[in-house]
């Protein structure tokens, strides 16, 4: 019997301390509990800067707690948030300011005109456009233009950044009227395409420095959107008809040579907005 009481005794003893221990593991932390220290759903981990990782529970922090290292105010890498890689259009040196992309440089050729991040470097020089042809020894070569036949060259082109300029060289011919015949030069330059009036022209002759003649017009030889100039004027007046005679016969003048080289200088009015608009011009003769 006294054997008999001991075993229940032991037994009492096991059943107890197996209860304490099984109440000592329902007290162990959840690892999904938030109470003990885990985020629900993380796995246990807690952002220790104390936001969200997608930014949804607070405002980021700059400061690069969510990403260590880093400075997500100025880093082009992680701009704002980690991973956040700064990325446009045409630009050489992506930047970041205050956790905004930016354009910190664009490349060769392209510019940055509406400043904005998003379509990055925008505005495209013209592709003729050398450092040269910002002066006027460097001008650009467009061709010629001739009465002897109706001629025309056409010039597309844009001015960045706003202090740009560009030159242009134009050879306008006058060729030889028979005895009797009207002089048919008639040297015109105008803007086909002049956005918001934004664009202006400068003509000198081949001097670079002598302003070519405007044929009386008052509008004056600088800033021009237009110029015209006609060797024959009104019919009957001017050199129509004309003589290639040094002494011309009654009722008629003598034709002369207006043969020319002239520079023509591109750029955009100071006072007007800058845009990446491009311009056309039109350069006509015998016309």
């Amino acid at each position: 019997i006294a054997d008999v009481v001991e075993c229940a005794r032991m037994s009492t003893w096991r059943l107890l301390l197996a209860s304490l221990a099984l109440v000592a593991g329902c007290a162990s932390a959840n690892p999904s509990d938030d109470s003990g220290g885990g985020a629900s759903g993380d796995g246990g981990h807690r952002d220790l800067a104390g936001t969200s990782r997608d930014g949804a529970g607070g405002s980021p922090d700059l400061a690069g707690g969510g990403c260590p290292g880093k400075n997500l105010a100025s880093d082009p890498m992680n701009c704002g948030a980690c991973g956040n890689v700064c990325k446009s259009a045409h630009v050489a040196t992506n930047a970041c300011a205050n956790g905004q992309c930016a354009v910190g440089m664009c490349a060769p050729g392209y510019f940055d005109v509406n400043a904005m991040a998003s379509d990055g470097c925008e505005c495209q020089q013209s592709a003729q456009e050398t450092p040269a042809s910002k002066q006027c020894a460097g001008a650009i070569a467009a061709g010629e233009v001739t009465d002897a036949m109706a001629s025309m060259i056409e010039i597309d082109g844009n001015i960045v950044p706003r202090d740009n300029e560009t030159w242009y060289e134009i050879r306008s011919t006058d060729d030889p009227e028979p005895d009797g015949g009207c002089n048919n030069y008639h040297l015109k330059i105008t803007f086909a395409d002049n956005p918001k009036t934004q664009f202006r022209f400068d003509l000198f002759y081949a001097d670079c420095t002598t302003p070519a003649s405007c044929n009386g017009m008052g509008e004056g030889p600088s800033g021009l959107t237009d110029y015209d100039f006609s060797a024959s004027g009104a019919p009957g007046d001017g050199e129509c008809p004309c003589t290639n005679s040094a002494t011309p016969p009654a009722g008629q003048h003598q034709c002369q040579d207006h043969s020319q080289t002239v520079r023509l200088r591109v750029y955009r009015d100071p006072n007007a907005p800058l845009t990446c608009d491009s311009y056309k011009l039109l350069i006509t003769n015998g016309m």
